[in-house]
């Protein structure tokens, strides 16, 4: 939207603040007119939506392919910093865990088979009535006899970032069970 046609609409939206509708005898008519207009801004709504989308799209394709590749055609490393504009450009190495929805609880066991039980977040959901309150003060005794629902997750940054640290330590991983991949992305500073 341009600059003139946002202050157009600026203008008239404030001016159906300020103007009262008019009722009367046409009623009717003016509630059916302020459900055209509702429709008319659901249909803004949506077309900037998906503008917003498309310009996202654009971004990501320059950010995470185009300049990457230029990047490489011209023979820079990713320790190069190019400058435009005042702002510099790098390219960075990211890698990245996003395991599949079937294995995450394969990733959770091999993580604690490995050392790293300390990043699961464990949450335990337990459900008691007054004849059970006795049993519930000594669950801890019993949490594996008690009945309740329990559940593990990694934080997708915490992952990322074991990723990252183990890779960079020379660790192996199971990269395909940590749904793990690297990709070089274009960084803008300043």
């Amino acid at each position: 939207m341009t600059d003139q046609s946002t202050q157009d609409w600026e203008a008239y939206a404030d001016e159906q603040e300020a103007t009262p509708p008019k009722m009367g005898n046409n009623t009717k008519a003016v509630l059916e007119d302020q459900i055209r207009q509702l429709k008319l801004e659901d249909e803004e709504i949506d077309r900037l939506e998906a503008e917003l989308k498309t310009a996202k799209e654009r971004r990501t394709k320059l950010v995470e392919l185009t300049i990457p590749a230029t990047f490489e055609d011209m023979g820079l490393d990713d320790d190069s910093v190019i400058k435009v504009d005042g702002k510099a450009v790098t390219i960075i190495t990211s890698t990245f865990a996003s395991p599949k929805a079937a294995d995450r609880e394969k990733v959770y066991d091999w993580l604690e088979e490995h050392g790293h039980g300390g990043l699961i977040k464990r949450t335990g959901i337990f459900q008691t009535g007054r004849d059970n309150e006795k049993k519930f003060k000594s669950w801890i005794d019993s949490i594996k006899t008690y009945p309740g629902t329990f559940s593990r997750k990694v934080e997708p940054t915490t992952l990322k970032a074991f990723v990252n640290e183990q890779l960079k330590a020379g660790t192996e991983i199971p990269m395909d069970l940590f749904g793990a991949y690297t990709k070089r992305v274009a960084k803008v500073t300043g």
